[in-house]
């Protein structure tokens, strides 16, 4: 299971560092099955102008003992660029890890795949824009997961 979620961590890093025209995305999602707060990190590739491919990481801040990741890969498609705003559907893959400490029992671990589908709106600011992107995830750990912040041209 570590090894696996190593694999995931790594992927999510250096995941399409071949393709030119990066942006570096950070903020905040809030997870509606969770209940939680998570800290978002991920790059975007461009591959071709309306369409961008990458992977990203969400650490939910959840209570002692509990674990709870999401590494993504998705496919963003943008449907609308007028002046600096973009409108924007995504699809694609979630591997989700959740971790219980059980104390003296040990720990409950639970490694699940589902399906990402959403969109969302970007703000250009020259250099920097601000992002909100609701997707919902099918199968897997299933929840409506809205993330906010900004995206940095690399």
């Amino acid at each position: 299971m570590k090894k696996i979620l190593l694999v995931l961590i790594v992927l999510t890093i250096i995941g399409g560092s071949s393709l030119s025209a990066a942006d570096l995305s950070l903020g905040l999602t809030y997870g509606a099955d969770v209940k939680e707060i998570g800290i978002h990190a991920g790059l975007l590739f461009s591959v071709m102008p309306k369409l961008r491919l990458g992977p990203d990481m969400t650490y939910y801040l959840t209570p002692s003992g509990l674990t709870w990741l999401e590494f993504n890969f998705n496919a963003y498609y943008t449907f609308v660029a007028q002046n600096a705003l973009k409108l924007y559907g995504l699809a694609g893959l979630q591997f989700a890890y959740a971790s219980l400490d059980l104390g003296p029992l040990g720990s409950a671990d639970n490694l699940d795949i589902g399906f990402n589908i959403g969109g969302g709106l970007e703000y250009d600011l020259g250099g920097l824009s601000l992002f909100a992107e609701p997707k919902f995830t099918i199968g897997g750990f299933e929840q409506l997961a809205i993330s906010f912040g900004v995206r940095l041209s690399l």
